[in-house]
């Protein structure tokens, strides 16, 4: 028996993530989810995706919790609430400042 059972709606939309989706966490859990529902084992799934067997478990989870989401969105990683960044407004605008600046002109080799 499969570790999760996917509905054939289900399994289309995992299909054209990994066929259209550019972001591979999403491609590399909706291929995980789809050989799992073809019966592959726990162990295998997580060799293949060089990932622990929990990672895995935890895919599954998040996809069956998340059934009112769409596929490509049930596929993300939830929110995450946390401590805000502390960068100040001085910090954010050197930053910026500095992003479009060839390095040799701050001392770094190329």
């Amino acid at each position: 028996m499969a570790l999760i059972e996917l509905s054939s709606a289900e399994r289309h939309g995992l299909r054209q993530v990994v066929k259209c989706s550019r972001d591979a966490k999403q491609v590399r859990r909706a291929q995980a989810l789809l050989w799992l529902d073809q019966g592959e084992p726990v162990t295998t799934v997580a060799r293949r995706q060089e990932v622990s067997r929990q990672t895995v478990y935890n895919w599954v989870r998040s996809f069956q919790e998340r059934r009112h989401e769409p596929i490509a969105q049930r596929l993300r990683d939830r929110h995450r609430c946390g401590r805000p960044p502390e960068k100040s407004q001085a910090v954010q605008a050197f930053v910026e400042r500095v992003m479009g600046t060839d390095p040799r002109q701050l001392g770094y080799p190329s």
